[in-house]
């Protein structure tokens, strides 16, 4: 088993954990679907459907999370302090969850790109994903009235876009810093012969 600094510093181990919740919120949208698509029968019905909405969200939300961290972890030499993650790391103030601050500090223009499915991914992430309310009056009426409790027809593709560049970029820059391991595979992951064997 890799001790928790080679993981913790390893970017492909962000971008795979990065890609997991991209599956779920890939499962959470189709199960939506199908059931948007039939005559609800019982009350559960609209709750599993308001519960596959916040699924993709949320699932969104930590994918975009885990790409971005995968990103700075790929760009930097360590992100590791003594026994921890050095939370300074994530560029951003707060709990380490705000991605739209983590994003907009890695490329504007990936953050402007986004849209406002930074904001809303990240209140699902935060609170609105796992609880019915976040711990703060301010917060709840903040986001009610900037209206981040929703999702709109067009986050799937704007996520898989953002998704894409993200991935896209921690494997550009991490094949730009000399001695790494992605320089030692091939597009699959697998390690190349380098004809020592």
């Amino acid at each position: 088993m890799r001790d928790f600094s080679e993981v913790a510093d390893d970017f492909e181990s962000w971008i795979s954990q990065s890609k997991k919740h991209r599956f779920i919120a890939e499962m959470c949208w189709a199960e939506f679907l199908n059931l948007r698509d039939r005559k609800p029968s019982h009350s559960d019905d609209c709750l599993r459907q308001v519960a596959m909405l916040e699924g993709t969200m949320m699932h969104q939300g930590f994918s975009i999370e885990n790409a971005a961290k995968g990103v700075i972890v790929a760009r930097s030499s360590t992100i590791i302090i003594g026994n921890r993650i050095n939370s300074s790391a994530w560029e951003a103030k707060g709990t380490g969850h705000e991605i739209s601050a983590i994003i907009r500090n890695i490329d504007e223009s990936l953050y402007l790109a986004a849209g406002d499915l930074l904001d809303r991914a990240q209140e699902f992430v935060i609170w609105a994903g796992r609880y019915p309310t976040p711990m703060k009056l301010e917060s709840y009426e903040a986001a009610i009235n900037a209206k981040r409790l929703s999702m709109k027809s067009t986050d799937t593709q704007a996520f898989e876009t953002l998704h894409d560049a993200l991935t896209k970029l921690a494997l550009q820059l991490a094949s730009d810093k000399p001695f790494n391991r992605v320089a030692e595979k091939n597009t699959e992951g697998q390690p190349l012969n380098m004809g020592n064997e």
